[in-house]
């Protein structure tokens, strides 16, 4: 978004403390009010959504009673661990800050500077943040509610929604030159009740209840589309009659996109950004950054020790979005000084490994092919990662060209 031009505009009555003479004229805003006009030349996508607000909620809140109690990040690592990198690494609380929770703000402060500024992923490539939030189960949420006209009270009780994660993408991070991290947090209290006729909702003593005797079919549903309102990735519940976890249908659609290609520099135009090179299982080889007769940029890998698997040699590129029951399309050129097989795989980053749709041999040969592989995602997950799996073969590969789409 560009700025073109501003324009600022006092806008006054229409007598002037200096001036009792009447004038003429058309009365524009309220008087002594200063208008700010800005042009802009915008590349988004229309925003109309002002139009269509409300001048007043149904539902008001005044009491959101939940604290943070932990704060966990979820990385990818290629480091030896001995903890399951699936359970997260706990960074607070620790032994100096004690296990003191903090009461959320929604009054539009930031969360806590010191638990957000110690946010690092250590060794590893930080993937989600998650936050772990509690409550009372004999809490409520309160509030007021517009109910046949009148405002009444409002309370919702948190005996099954008493501890809960969220966990943000990373990319929801805000960070600031100073490296001070912040991570906003969300609650959507319109879309939470919206589509439901609260002028049937049963009175009790004049106030709307919700919880295990009182408006159960409501209380019910407003429990089940709870944790879809905060502003996370995705959620994990910890009450049985919850469900286990589940991604934000709305933040899950953003990984949704056809035609576009997930592999970010797949033409090696920046060498080697955002791609990883592992050696392990006594692999070893030695890579470097070419161009062809066409111009065009490749990876050169010189293998000195094969090693013992396939992933003893393994070229890696991160963050891979599949979501279950899409179509995918994988195209690579690759040209090797041997033939044999290779492995190309797009699956968990994070043991226990398993494919997430792709996990295919590929033939290699002294000829420079292009490959197009298909392949159907079997489970939502923003985080996966792409492998091309090189070991046991020694030999020179020149790989170019990789791309990965979204078909449907």
């Amino acid at each position: 978004m560009h700025l073109l031009v501003v324009f600022w505009f006092l806008l006054v009555g229409l007598l002037s403390a200096c001036d009792s003479r009447p004038t003429a004229g058309i009365e524009v805003g309220n008087p002594e009010v200063a208008l700010t006009t800005t042009f802009t030349l915008d590349y988004g996508e229309k925003d109309y959504s002002v139009l269509a607000r409300s001048s007043e909620n149904i539902l008001e809140l005044n009491k959101f009673p939940f604290s943070l109690s932990e704060v966990r990040t979820y990385s990818s690592y290629y480091v030896f661990l001995e903890w399951n990198p699936t359970d997260g690494l706990p960074i607070w609380p620790t032994a100096a800050t004690g296990d003191t929770a903090i009461a959320l703000d929604f009054s539009g402060k930031n969360l806590n500077a010191g638990v957000l500024d110690s946010l690092t992923a250590s060794e590893g490539i930080l993937k989600e943040i998650g936050l772990k939030l509690n409550a009372r189960k004999k809490d409520r949420i309160k509030g007021t509610l517009l109910h046949n006209g009148s405002v009444v009270p409002f309370e919702f009780s948190l005996a099954v929604l008493d501890s809960f994660q969220l966990r943000y993408h990373f990319r929801q991070i805000e960070k600031t030159a100073d490296k001070q991290w912040t991570l906003p947090i969300r609650f959507y209290v319109s879309e939470w009740i919206k589509g439901f006729d609260w002028d049937q909702a049963i009175l009790e003593n004049g106030a709307v209840i919700l919880d295990e005797s009182h408006n159960i079919a409501l209380w019910n549903a407003l429990n089940e589309r709870f944790l879809n309102q905060f502003s996370c990735l995705s959620w994990d519940s910890f009450h049985p009659a919850m469900p286990e976890g589940n991604y934000v249908p709305e933040a899950l659609a953003q990984f949704s996109k056809l035609q576009f290609n997930w592999v970010t520099n797949g033409d090696f135009e920046k060498n080697g950004k955002r791609w990883l090179w592992i050696q392990q299982f006594n692999g070893s080889a030695d890579t470097s950054f070419v161009r062809n007769s066409n111009g065009e940029n490749i990876l050169r890998i010189q293998v000195k020790n094969p090693g013992t698997e396939a992933h003893s040699l393994q070229l890696i590129h991160e963050n891979i979005p599949v979501l279950k029951n899409k179509e995918y399309k994988l195209t690579f050129t690759i040209k090797t000084d041997i033939s044999g097989m290779i492995t190309v795989r797009v699956g968990t980053y994070h043991p226990p490994y398993r494919s997430l749709g792709l996990d295919q041999y590929i033939s290699i040969s002294p000829t420079a092919n292009e490959h197009t592989i298909q392949y159907t995602g079997t489970e939502d997950n923003p985080f996966a990662r792409l492998e091309f799996n090189l070991g046991k073969s020694a030999g020179e590969y020149h790989i170019q060209n990789i791309r990965l789409l979204q078909l449907n």
